[in-house]
């Protein structure tokens, strides 16, 4: 009891200290992890849409898997993706990988949360980083969105 009302304590003073702020620019933000207004309509969120298998948007049509992945189906059974790559997302790579903006980590893997189904017993397996690469920066971007 006494300890749950010293971590909303400190919680609250850090949020005064050091408030929230937005993944994509850095303003002043109401929540952690997220975005401001601004950055939250520059990116194009995916959702549940698109091909079943690779998660390729699909347009204008009620397929549900794409041309590809009937042509060639592949040894992944389904990869998906919260948002479309663009100017936005690919910032915030590029700062998590090269800029060691770990936090950045805690925002994806908020936004790409829903769209693991639990039922299904998702396993997520993070892309290895070669040795070099590890040492480098010193930690797996991707491994960090998985956890």
């Amino acid at each position: 009891m006494i300890a749950s009302v010293l971590k909303a304590c400190t919680r609250q003073a850090l949020d005064f200290a050091l408030p929230p702020r937005c993944a994509g620019c850095g303003t002043i933000v109401g929540d952690t992890h997220s975005f401001c207004v601004d950055c939250w309509n520059g990116i194009e969120f995916l959702g549940e849409g698109g091909c079943g298998t690779c998660g390729l948007p699909l347009q204008a049509t009620e397929a549900t898997t794409c041309g590809v992945c009937l042509a060639n189906p592949p040894r992944i059974e389904r990869t998906r993706a919260a948002v479309a790559y663009g100017d936005l997302s690919r910032s915030l790579a590029i700062r998590l990988k090269y800029g060691r903006k770990v936090a950045i980590a805690w925002t994806m893997a908020r936004y790409m949360a829903p769209l693991i189904e639990p039922a299904t017993a998702p396993i997520l397996v993070p892309v290895p980083l070669h040795r070099s690469r590890l040492w480098q920066r010193g930690f797996n971007q991707s491994a960090l969105v998985a956890k």
